[in-house]
């Protein structure tokens, strides 16, 4: 799986009430048929935190987390990489069945700062019988804090037995929309491209 992306200046809006995040989040899971567990593999972009009433944001590291169903437990792995306004993020994810082992690669195009992770395709002993989901998003805490411009996530594909595809191809894509506890925009997902491989996120509103 791949996916490019330029990373947004962001704003902290000091005159809301609560502490306000931004980040990327990209999303595997797998599935276990015989004990019905779901494992996830959730790893951060990068993106960045604003305290209550602070003026300017504080940048927040990638990282690869684990997360089973199986007891909802976590267990992180951080990455020394930080994200810089403006700069072009690729992102690759790399199943090899015939060694179990999956790696996980973070490259900062615009300077060349690069991290990997490999780990096995199972985690609490629970395997990836299969890839039954991925996704990309943009998530937040109860304040969105301003980003501009809209993140443009560009040539994210799938390769299924060694044959690359546009995400369009897979069945069931679905598109998420970010909103407040009144069900009002704080951000909106555009659909797929006509190539079926790119997606914008547009900033509405902080609450």
């Amino acid at each position: 799986m791949t996916a490019q992306w330029t990373v947004p200046t962001v704003t902290c809006q000091p005159s809301l009430s609560a502490d306000q995040s931004w980040s990327i989040l990209i999303l595997l899971g797998g599935y276990d048929s015989s004990t019905g567990y779901n494992t996830e593999i959730l790893v951060g972009g990068g993106g960045f935190y604003c305290a209550q009433g602070s003026s300017s944001p504080t940048t927040i590291s990638a990282g690869v987390d684990f997360l089973s169903a199986n007891g909802g437990t976590w267990a992180g792995s951080g990455l020394p990489f930080l994200p810089i306004s403006g700069h072009k993020i690729s992102l690759t994810i790399s199943t090899s069945p015939s060694t179990g082992k999956m790696t996980i690669t973070l490259k900062d195009r615009t300077d060349g700062q690069s991290v990997s992770v490999t780990t096995p395709m199972s985690y609490w002993g629970i395997p990836y019988n299969y890839l039954y989901q991925a996704w990309w998003e943009v998530t937040a805490g109860p304040d969105l804090p301003q980003y501009t411009p809209a993140i443009k996530f560009t040539s994210c594909n799938v390769v299924v037995s060694g044959v690359t595809n546009p995400i369009s191809s897979l069945n069931g894509v679905a598109v998420f929309q970010m909103v407040d506890g009144s069900n009002n925009p704080m951000a909106t997902t555009s659909a797929l491209n006509k190539a079926g491989n790119g997606f914008s996120v547009t900033y509405i509103s902080s609450t």
